[in-house]
């Protein structure tokens, strides 16, 4: 919700399907409703080929400061912004953002070409954004290289206000890690958190050992720059 109280709905359908007296097509959508339950607006995000499952959105943030929406998703087949682009997917899947205003006008899209899951997108105080999710293998992100060291890795970059390419770094160990973005401060300090599984794990440059078992919780500290200002578990 927002400020004022509207509700916005981010999700996806396999079929066609009815919400709110609107019929809504296979693909992705998101609406605004007020406050007690009236429909404002409502954007389709239709899928070109049948509905894959990785296909789908992930998460929905809204910055009051500036008045946007962010979305992001999972890409396999193509998806339709309509009356703007279409995305369309690399060999391996794509992740997306998008970037809406509280009217319900697109703004941008940013795509990566690599197969990402379990994003999440915090805007900034200066309108910025940062993305974070899991990868697997060797990826680019805008134009940083990453490497997995083991099955599953966390990945944060930033963008600026216009959707442009800012910095990336990784997070993880040789095992299977998760990871995600908890907020941003006034003056634009990321704080991250995740399970991470191996004992040994790297933030950027900065490692940290910890117990071997079934998962350690991580809180780290970047500043502006994506420089690591602390690491801690528990």
């Amino acid at each position: 919700s927002d400020n004022s109280g509207n509700i916005y709905t981010y999700s996806y359908v396999s079929n066609k399907a009815e919400f709110l007296d609107e019929m809504i097509d296979e693909g992705i959508f998101i609406c605004k409703q007020t406050g007690n339950g009236n429909l404002v607006w409502l954007k389709q995000f239709p899928y070109s080929q049948n509905m894959d499952y990785g296909s789908q959105g992930n998460y929905i943030n809204i910055d009051d400061n500036t008045g946007h929406i962010y979305i992001t998703g999972a890409l396999e087949d193509q998806l339709i912004i309509p009356g703007e682009t279409t995305l369309v997917p690399g060999d391996e899947g794509s992740i997306f953002v998008l970037k809406y205003d509280l009217d319900g006008n697109y703004v941008w899209s940013i795509q990566e070409d690599f197969a990402g899951k379990e994003l999440s997108v915090v805007p900034d105080y200066s309108g910025n954004i940062v993305l974070s999710g899991i990868f697997r293998d060797i990826i680019t992100i805008g134009t940083t290289g990453l490497t997995s060291d083991g099955e599953q890795d966390g990945f944060v970059a930033k963008y600026d206000a216009g959707g442009n390419f800012l910095w990336a770094i990784r997070a993880g160990g040789e095992l299977i890690e998760y990871m995600a973005i908890t907020s941003t401060d006034s003056s634009n300090n990321i704080y991250l958190s995740g399970e991470f599984i191996s004992e040994n794990v790297t933030v950027d440059d900065t490692e940290i050992t910890m117990e071997e078992g079934d998962g350690n919780i991580i809180f780290a500290k970047l500043d502006s720059d994506g420089n690591v200002q602390w690491v801690t578990f528990m």
